[in-house]
């Protein structure tokens, strides 16, 4: 079915129901469907269903999208922000890793835990420098105690 009549059936549905929605509009990859998840990010929908987009969007990862994700980085409140990041991060872009790492120093924390999860995660040679470095600075340069959100429970960045 075209974008335009799954859009319609997605206004229609209740919270529950838009996640199915999206889950026929994200696949099509095209820029109808671009355009309407744009309008969803940046629309009136609730955090649950934003979410939803853009972890469909980083399990059917286009340039297309990947590109929308960029751009919308730097806009909306921390909590979505951070989700653009993680899909980000799924999606393995590699062109995200210099926008994402001042986030590493971002007075929120959703988008500084964001920020080291998905540099952390990375094959990008960029973000492994930044994540040694900041290991090696906070470990052995006196200020640990001041960074521990960066590094977990086990003190190494890696999940216990």
């Amino acid at each position: 079915r075209a974008v335009e009549r799954l859009a319609e059936d997605f206004r229609r549905a209740g919270d529950a129901e838009k996640s199915q929605a999206l889950a026929l509009i994200v696949p099509q990859k095209n820029a109808a469907a671009e355009a309407f998840l744009s309008g969803v990010l940046a629309g009136p929908f609730s955090m649950e269903v934003k979410k939803s987009a853009l972890r469909q969007m980083a399990e059917h990862k286009s340039p297309g999208y990947e590109a929308l994700l960029l751009k919308n980085l730097g806009e909306g409140e921390a909590t979505l922000r951070a989700e653009t990041v993680l899909a980000l991060g799924r999606m393995g872009s590699s062109q995200a890793v210099p926008l994402v790492i001042p986030l590493l120093d971002s007075p929120q924390a959703p988008l500084r835990a964001a920020a080291f999860l998905m540099l952390s995660e990375s094959p990008d040679p960029r973000a492994r420098e930044v994540i040694g470095h900041r290991y090696h600075r906070d470990h052995h340069g006196g200020v640990w105690e001041q960074n521990q959100h960066f590094y977990g429970e086990t003190g190494t960045g890696q999940k216990p």
